[in-house]
């Protein structure tokens, strides 16, 4: 629901107003992270359970050995892949929370710059096209991870299977590429959530007729050096910097503070 926030602020001595920041706490990524762990935990057991029983390394080659390493590889392929193609439905309580933390975050924010109460515009209906994008593009991030895991593990097992690699030292390697994924998929939990709750500002704060914000760096130690320039400027929502709105880069941490004109 569209609102003119100024207006209802009334007369202020000062004619400009910068609330404060909405900044996602890590937890909030928790269940995005848990479902990535999910899948790339119950490929770690099909690889325990019914690759690494499969695989004879050279020269032990024979027809049959092949035959059912590549069978236990398709076991494992199906496995991760089963539950990847599903993942969308499980994320809707991931970007229901979230959403539900930045409306509150954001009302509270408000009455405690201008005195307004605003709990009466925003419901979670408003957000929605919000949420379903953000569970498509997470999901979307979360199989190519999967996906890619996969294709490496079928890599890692056929080079080592030519090779003569030893099961032990296979599956040494195999817990490398598991953990590599899993921080991987860790640090899309985070940008995904830091994203959705980015997009949710823009889209509050132009509900609210506000149409400026004050660039908000990341405390982050290797912030980007034309983040932290920005650091303090005013933009404009409808003419967006080259990289996007703060939170919308990739790993951005910056966070928009709304700008509220009184004149």
């Amino acid at each position: 629901m569209r609102y003119d926030l100024a207006k209802m602020v009334g007369a202020r001595p000062r004619k400009r107003l910068v609330l404060r920041p909405i900044e996602p706490p890590p937890a909030l990524a928790a269940p995005l992270e848990s479902e990535a762990a999910g899948i790339i935990g119950a490929i770690h057991t099909a690889i325990a359970e019914i690759l690494l029983p499969a695989y004879e390394p050279r020269p032990a080659v024979t027809s049959d050995s092949v035959d059912s390493l590549g069978g236990a590889l398709e076991g494992v392929r199906e496995i991760g892949q089963r539950l990847a193609a599903t993942v969308s439905g499980r994320l809707s309580r991931w970007a229901v929370r979230v959403e539900e933390w930045h409306r509150m975050r954001f009302i509270g924010a408000v009455k405690a710059g201008t005195g307004v109460d605003i709990v009466a515009f925003l419901t979670s209906q408003e957000a929605l096209d919000q949420t379903q994008a953000a569970v498509r593009w997470a999901s979307s991030l979360i199989t190519n991870v999967a996906e890619d895991l996969l294709q490496t593990i079928d890599n890692r097992v056929w080079t080592a299977y030519a090779g003569g690699t030893p099961r032990r030292e296979l599956g040494k390697q195999l817990s490398e590429d598991l953990g590599i994924a899993r921080g991987r998929a860790n640090r899309i939990a985070i940008d995904q959530t830091t994203k959705l709750a980015s997009n949710l500002d823009q889209m509050r704060q132009q509900e609210a007729g506000i149409a400026k914000y004050e660039w908000r760096k990341s405390g982050k130690k290797h912030a980007r050096k034309e983040h932290v320039a920005r650091n303090g400027k005013e933009f404009r929502w409808d003419d967006p910097p080259a990289d996007g709105h703060p939170g919308q880069a990739i790993f951005c941490g910056c966070r928009a503070m709304p700008v509220l004109d009184l004149d």
